[in-house]
C-alpha cells in the first residue's frame, strides 16, 4: 500500500470525463444528499467554474441551469452537460431569468448551489433574489464558502 487512497470513485457517482471539484468530501456528501431529498424539477447553479458539482446536480433535475460570469465555462461544459442551460454574466441580472423560464416551462425551482461571486453584495445580491420567491414546493437553497467573511456577511445580511 502506498499510503495515499483516494475515495472519490467509490463516495461519488461516476461521470467521464470527470470534472473537478472545488468542494470538500464533507460537502460533495451532503450537496449529494440534498439533491436526492429535493428532487427538484429545476435546478440552479450560480458559479459553476469547473462543473464538478453541476456535473452531479443535473442528473437530479428535470431542468437545469448554469450561471457563471466566465464565457469559457459554456464553450468547456456545454458539450459534456448538452441538457444544462448556461448563462453567462452577472447572477444578480439571470437569477431573474432563471426564474421566469422556471414559470414558464413550468418546472419550479426547487434547488439552488450559490458558490459564485464571494463578495458581501453578490451573496446577499444573490440570496435576496431567491428569497422573494414564493415558492409551490420546497426550494432548498445551499450556500457554498460560507466561511468566507464576505460570503458570511451577505448570508446573515440577506432578508
Amino acid at each position: 500500500m502506498n499510503g495515499s487512497y483516494e475515495a472519490s470513485s467509490l463516495l461519488y457517482p461516476p461521470w467521464h470525463p470527470g470534472r473537478p471539484w472545488l468542494m470538500s468530501h464533507g460537502e460533495r456528501a451532503s450537496l449529494l444528499h440534498v439533491l436526492r431529498l429535493a428532487a427538484a424539477p429545476s435546478a440552479l447553479e450560480v458559479g459553476t467554474a469547473k462543473g464538478g458539482s453541476l456535473q452531479h446536480i443535473c442528473r437530479h433535475a428535470q431542468a437545469t441551469y448554469s450561471i457563471d460570469i466566465d464565457a469559457t465555462v459554456r464553450a468547456v461544459l456545454g458539450p459534456e452537460l448538452p441538457a444544462v442551460e448556461f448563462l453567462t454574466g452577472d447572477s444578480k441580472e439571470l437569477i431573474g431569468t432563471v426564474l421566469r423560464r422556471c414559470v414558464e416551462r413550468a418546472q419550479p425551482l426547487g434547488f439552488v448551489l450559490i458558490d459564485g461571486d464571494h463578495t458581501y453584495d453578490g451573496v446577499k445580491a444573490d440570496l435576496t433574489a431567491l428569497l422573494a420567491v414564493r415558492p409551490d414546493r420546497p426550494l432548498w437553497i445551499l450556500m457554498h464558502d460560507s466561511i468566507n467573511p464576505g460570503c458570511r456577511a451577505g448570508i446573515a445580511e440577506a432578508p
